[in-house]
C-alpha cells in the first residue's frame, strides 16, 4: 500500500512538472520566429499532453489494484475467520472422541477385570475343591 501511495504521489508529480512545461510552452508559442520552432513546440505540448494522460492511466491503474487487493483480503480475512471457526468445531469434536475413546477403554479395562476375576474365582473353587478331594482320598 505504501509503494502504491508513494507511486502515486510520483505520477502526480509528474502531471504537475508536464502541466508546467504546457504552460511554459504555450507562453513560448507567442514568441515564435520560424515555423520549425513552433512545430517543435507544439510537438512537445503534445508529448507533454499524452505524458499526462498516462500518468492518469497509471494512478487510475493502481487505484483499481489497490482496490481489487483490498477486497481479496477482506474477502481472505473472512475466509480465514471462517476456518478457524471451523478448526474450534472439530477440536470440540476432537476432545469429545477423545473422551469417549477414554470412556470406552474404562468400560473394557473394567470388564477385563470383572471377566479376570470371574475366571480366578472359577479356577480357585475347582482347584480347592479338588484339592479337598485329594484330601478326603488320603
Amino acid at each position: 500500500m505504501k509503494k502504491n501511495n508513494q507511486f502515486i504521489a510520483g505520477e502526480k508529480a509528474k502531471i504537475t512538472a508536464a502541466q508546467g512545461l504546457i504552460e511554459k510552452y504555450q507562453e513560448q508559442l507567442n514568441d515564435v520566429k520560424n515555423n520549425r520552432e513552433y512545430d517543435n513546440l507544439t510537438k512537445e505540448i503534445e508529448f507533454q499532453g499524452l505524458e499526462i494522460e498516462l500518468s492518469q492511466k497509471h494512478i487510475s491503474e493502481t487505484n483499481h489494484e489497490q482496490s481489487h487487493r483490498k477486497e481479496r483480503i477482506a474477502s481472505l480475512k473472512l475466509s480465514i475467520e471462517e476456518r478457524r471457526k471451523d478448526l474450534e468445531v472439530k477440536r470440540a469434536e476432537l476432545d469429545q472422541i477423545k473422551k469417549a475413546k477414554q470412556r470406552l477403554r474404562k468400560k473394557d479395562i473394567d470388564l477385563k477385570f470383572k471377566n479376570l476375576k470371574k475366571l480366578l474365582k472359577n479356577v480357585f473353587s475347582v482347584h480347592s475343591t479338588e484339592f479337598v478331594k485329594e484330601l478326603v482320598m488320603v
